[in-house]
């Protein structure tokens, strides 16, 4: 039983083979059944774009949802291959067998950079060609780490996407449906993130927006805390797993900073930086030949704070770390003391009803 699914293991008694059969639980259906039903069709979709790559993902058998009155099961549900490991403990890990991991992390990486896309998405299934298969094809986003956002875009630029996301949290925290104790300081970071950063992708922006005829995207784990990674018992990788609500994302978002690679007392403490598992990532990246890999790895986590957001902070003293180290990330953060930057984001964005409504 995960946070979302339920997960049922099959086994075949004249083979060794064994499939997981994975339905949402109620609180992932709370979501709305469409949009989880949607969610499971971009991960069978995903899957099977995967099968044609070397990444170590589970084979896709079979999936349908709760919608389709033909459906015998009554329940949306996935089938894949169920696939042998241990989970790796990336806090936990020694510095050799965490060398090893990061090894077939590089390499993964590097397949999935050689498989671009020319719009931000998620997969989803194209027209089903005479054999029964299908194609896999760009649609709507699938879902961001707080799975409360419906299906989005694609999107033909990092720009759109981005401005998007930010758009997106700032509905979120207006509807009272993200960060409802600190709302309005929640309100005032991403509404200063949409109008200094997001609104113009110049040259603060850096690689997130190269120019619109050269940009690609590619398939992204949302994520990666490490227990995404099953290792075998030599400690190499045996299979990376649940892959629900992965995206075709931006060239620094895919292969620079992410949660597997972060420092949570470092992201919940508002001091924003490479660290230094950033940088060990980036070693088995040159040494699998892939240095522009490796440069995006230790670059800037602006991605990753971005999609990191303001976390699960609870009180404004938490609340305040985690602004500091998004806007710091996105330099745009003064120095300013906590009461100071709050009068001034209120002065600045007076007038705005939604904040209004938040203030009231």
């Amino acid at each position: 039983m995960g946070c979302d699914n339920y997960h049922l293991r099959i086994e075949f008694p004249s083979s060794s083979e064994k499939w997981l059969v994975r339905v949402p639980r109620p609180g992932l259906l709370n979501l709305g059944e469409a949009t989880v039903e949607y969610m499971y069709a971009s991960e069978f979709a995903t899957l099977k774009f995967l099968e044609g790559t070397s990444v170590p993902a589970p084979r896709a058998f079979a999936f349908d949802v709760a919608s389709n009155k033909d459906n015998k099961v009554g329940s949306t549900y996935l089938i894949m291959e169920f696939l042998e490991g241990e989970v790796f403990d990336v806090q936990g890990a020694s510095g050799e067998a965490k060398k090893r991991i990061y090894e077939g992390v590089a390499e993964i990486l590097v397949e999935l950079s050689r498989h671009p896309f020319p719009k931000a998405c998620s997969l989803v299934l194209g027209d089903v060609r005479g054999e029964g298969e299908s194609d896999v094809m760009a649609g709507k986003i699938a879902g961001l780490r707080s799975k409360v956002v419906p299906p989005f875009g694609p999107f033909d630029t990092a720009g759109e996407y981005y401005m998007a996301i930010v758009d997106a949290h700032l509905d979120l925290i207006a509807e009272g449906r993200l960060y409802p104790e600190l709302g309005v300081e929640a309100y005032l970071a991403y509404a200063i993130l949409r109008d200094r950063i997001l609104d113009s992708f110049g040259e603060s922006a850096g690689s997130m927006a190269p120019a619109k005829n050269t940009e690609r995207f590619y398939l992204t784990h949302i994520d990666p805390k490490g227990d995404h990674i099953l290792a075998s018992p030599s400690g190499h990788i045996s299979g990376i797993i649940d892959w629900e609500s992965a995206r075709i994302t931006p060239f620094s978002e895919a292969f620079g900073p992410s949660l597997f690679t972060a420092d949570l007392h470092t992201l919940y403490s508002g001091n924003s930086g490479i660290t230094p598992d950033d940088h060990l990532l980036a070693e088995a990246l040159i040494e699998a030949g892939a240095p522009a890999l490796a440069d995006a790895m230790r670059s800037d986590e602006r991605a990753r704070r971005l999609h990191f957001g303001l976390g699960s902070a609870k009180t404004e003293g938490e609340m305040w770390d985690l602004i500091r180290g998004l806007l710091d990330a996105f330099g745009v953060y003064e120095g300013e003391l906590f009461t100071k930057w709050r009068g001034g984001a209120l002065q600045m964005y007076r007038g705005d009803a939604r904040l209004d409504a938040l203030l009231r």
